[in-house]
């Protein structure tokens, strides 16, 4: 029986996590909002399919005429975890789970972490904190940062381990844990968490820390760090070469000062879930004209105020996490304060993380830490005096404030709509009328809520803190109210489709099945529908029986913003990471300000054969099949002829790669003549034969690996319109001697031929990886070795929760 009570505690912690995504429990619908459906699913279904069908994906032949997806960390390829979710179950089922899970383990790691310094009770009430606020549901669409946000507090649990009398096979454990996380593949919170937790490593109070647990720690963390070589090798190689290592730092998705208001005011600028973001002024304005990063921001009042008497304490414990949480927040806020600037300009790699609002997500844990610790001394009877005091009476001060407002809106609007009105005008609403008006219709009811949130915890924590024999109830009854607030304001996020809204679009099942041509998709050139864009369409029509917020990712389906999923071979192809090589980013640029004509040579010389566009590519194209809810869009069969591999007689040498990225849009250019290149060609390749016509035929074309028959009459050069990288290898006829891979027409692959028929063989073989790989597997035997040589001293996992 004490062994079962043991496990109630997480148990209760994993079923309130669960609540955000219990979209989970179905075989029928499919999560989907935002980067879901933008990147993240077809990414999961390319794995899944590559590796069921007997092939690691390394290079992903289908978005932006080929990438390398072992670069890309979006792909997950080596985070353990979401690998053998894919492996084991269903499709559907998996990728489900996939998105769901990280917010069960986020509240389970949280409570192991806290358990080692709290009581269950406590722990199980920071964990739910932590797991239920809104930084970190909002996070599923991403689920990169979701898993990454989850392993946060195993490494906190696992580090503690160490630093509390650890062995080195915890330091190993800790090891594993810091790789998991890197291997989740969002480099920002990975950043954030290992200087944290370095920081806590070296100042933090702990019981029995000594220079032993120390080394042991600094060991973990580094030996973590080394065995994610195999994902951030090639990661930070192609990185020097994309556009993400000269891009000014990013400026969008910073935390707007004002929408701090929304920590404690859930939704008080809009709900992107309820309106179409075009009638959310305010939102534009503190977003950087988009939808916010983070769907909710709310941490709940009773948390909030908790972890503020935590951290105006000064008790052991709580001035670090105190400062963690300030130094996110600040962070966070990106250009609206001089710090994080500065600290990009003394740390020049910093320039390279996108989007500082994901901070907020690692402020959240250092909230629920503190929060957790105030639950803890409630439960002990042993509260410090003067911060209860303080915050309850600063609660007590903004309750009376906002009914105040509330009143002076429903007595005198004059002055507070005159107020909201400059207050728009600061933040730059497009509207400041409609933002006026905007702010005084949602004042009312949200403010009257925080007063009624803020004087009921304040009451509440009032008696829990006192000696009266009524402080156990208040005390259990802050804690519902804690957990009903943030489930009530947060659980919505996380919504589900059927799985058929999510089905392959009509127009696609058109095009034939892995075909070896290309396909443009017109409108959608940087990760959205641009109306202002030539291909785009000018507006969306209703698609019956789904909510305006449903009907938007319905319609984006129809663009199937990543072919991957799907398998369709793709022309041009939004960069959400921005991995991708510069040459590509130039031409994307080059083709966003493109005139239609030019668009349409682009497109004839890139071996694209289906378009989807406004009208018709030619006259007399034929529509094959619309797009549902933008019906402006058909497909055409745009060149039947196209092909992505081809002989052409010359090489035309030009200045430089820029000179060839231009051919590909102006009238001089004759495809067929030659190729652009800017190098001297080597020697031609094979054995001379007999002359044969110019043909090119695929025998294979897989995803590592790509085999062309190409028949020459004479000296000539194979063309195979895949994206250039140098890490492909050319073999001829089978000689196993390398062969010089061209970079022709500026993004392409040529390959000089003697005449003849020659076998022609692309394999992928990319030497980042492969020293990634191996420094990974170096690290793996050396941490083995090592924690075998030390003295076992091994914690169960079960057993550790057990006995909780």
């Amino acid at each position: 029986m004490p062994r079962l009570r043991g496990w109630i505690w997480p148990l209760l912690t994993v079923a309130m996590s669960v609540i955000p995504v219990r979209g989970v429990f179905t075989l029928s619908r499919l999560f989907f909002v935002r980067d879901l459906l933008l990147a993240f699913r077809s990414r999961f279904l390319f794995v899944t399919n590559s590796v069921a069908s007997g092939t690691f994906p390394l290079w992903d032949p289908y978005p932006a005429h080929g990438q390398a997806a072992v670069n890309d960390p979006l792909y997950q390829l080596f985070h353990p975890p979401t690998l053998v979710i894919r492996l084991l179950l269903p499709e559907a089922v998996a990728y489900n789970v996939a998105v769901a899970l990280p917010v069960p383990l986020a509240g389970l790691g949280a409570f192991l972490y806290l358990r080692r310094l709290i009581s269950a009770p406590a722990a199980t009430a920071g964990a739910v904190a932590f797991a239920l606020a809104g930084p970190i549901v909002s996070t599923t669409n991403a689920p990169n940062l979701s898993w990454s946000l989850a392993a946060v507090p195993f490494v906190f649990w696992a580090l503690d381990r160490v630093l509390d009398g650890g062995s080195k096979v915890d330091a190993g454990l800790l090891a594993s844990v810091v790789a998991c996380q890197a291997l989740a593949g969002e480099p920002v919170t990975f950043a954030a968490t290992m200087v944290t937790a370095a920081a806590y490593a070296a100042i933090a109070p702990r019981r029995g820390r000594d220079r032993t647990g120390l080394a042991l720690s600094g060991v973990g963390l580094f030996a973590g760090v080394l065995l994610a070589s195999i994902q951030y090798v090639p990661l930070l190689v192609a990185t020097r070469h994309s556009l993400r290592a000269v891009q000014a730092p990013a400026s969008i998705w910073a935390l707007h000062p004002l929408a701090l208001v929304e920590l404690i005011v859930p939704h008080f600028f809009g709900d992107a879930f309820s309106s179409h973001l075009s009638e959310l002024s305010w939102m534009l304005a503190l977003n950087s004209g988009r939808e916010p990063f983070l769907f909710t921001m709310y941490v709940g009042v009773p948390v909030a105020i908790a972890a503020a008497i935590a951290a105006l304490s000064g008790r052991p414990g709580t001035t670090f996490w105190t400062i963690a949480v300030m130094l996110s927040v600040l962070v966070s806020l990106g250009a609206s304060t001089p710090f994080y600037p500065a600290l990009q300009r003394a740390l020049p790699p910093l320039q390279m993380f996108r989007f500082p609002v994901k901070f907020l997500s690692v402020a959240s844990f250092g909230i629920a830490v503190l929060a957790a610790m105030t639950v803890q001394w409630l439960l002990d009877g042993a509260v410090p005096r003067r911060p209860l005091r303080a915050v309850t009476a600063a609660a007590c001060l903004v309750a009376a404030a906002s009914y105040a407002v509330v009143a002076w809106v429903l007595l005198a609007p004059r002055v507070p709509i005159q107020g909201f009105f400059r207050l728009a005008q600061w933040a730059g609403v497009s509207s400041p009328l409609q933002g006026a008006e905007f702010l005084l219709f949602r004042a009312r009811p949200l403010l009257t809520a925080l007063f009624l949130k803020l004087a009921g915890t304040a009451l509440l924590l009032w008696i829990a803190a006192s000696s009266r024999r009524e402080r156990r109830l208040a005390l259990a009854a802050l804690l519902v109210l804690g957990a009903v607030d943030l489930v009530t304001s947060n659980s919505d996020v996380n919504p589900t489709l059927p799985v058929q809204a999510l089905a392959a679009p009509e127009w696609y099942r058109r095009i034939p099945r892995d075909a070896h041509e290309r396909v443009y998709v017109g409108g959608r050139l940087d990760g959205r529908v641009d109306v202002a864009d030539v291909d785009a369409p000018k507006y969306a029509a209703v698609v019956e029986g789904y909510t305006p917020f449903e009907q938007q990712h319905v319609i984006v389906n129809q663009f199937i913003f990543h072919p991957s999923g799907s398998r369709m071979r793709e022309s041009m192809t939004y960069d959400l990471p921005a991995l991708w090589p510069a040459e590509y980013a130039r031409v994307a640029r080059r083709f966003a300000a493109a005139d239609r004509d030019a668009r349409l040579r682009f497109l004839a010389r890139t071996g694209t054969r289906y378009v989807v566009l406004p009208s018709r590519p030619a006259p007399g194209a034929a529509p094959l099949a619309r797009l549902v809810g933008a019906e402006q869009l058909a497909l055409y069969d745009f060149d039947p002829s196209a092909a992505r591999a081809s002989v052409v007689p010359d090489a035309l040498r030009g200045p430089g790669v820029d000179w060839e990225i231009d051919g590909l849009f102006e009238p001089r250019f004759n495809p067929g003549a030659g190729v652009l290149v800017s190098e001297p060609p080597p020697p031609a390749a094979g054995v001379p034969g007999l002359a044969v016509p110019a043909s090119a035929t695929f025998l294979e074309d897989g995803l590592n690996r790509v085999v062309i028959r190409a028949g020459l009459p004479a000296d000539g050069y194979l063309a195979l319109l895949d994206s250039y990288d140098p890490n492909w290898r050319v073999d001829v006829d089978g000689a196993g001697a390398p062969v010089k891979l061209m970079r022709a027409n500026g993004l392409f692959r040529a390959v000089h031929l003697t005449r003849g028929e020659h076998i022609v063989t692309f394999t992928y073989r990319p030497s980042p990886f492969y020293a990634g790989a191996a420094l990974s597997a170096a690290t793996a035997v050396g941490l083995a070795v090592w924690c075998a040589s030390g003295r076992r001293r091994v914690r169960a996992f079960a057993t550790e929760v057990a006995s909780s």
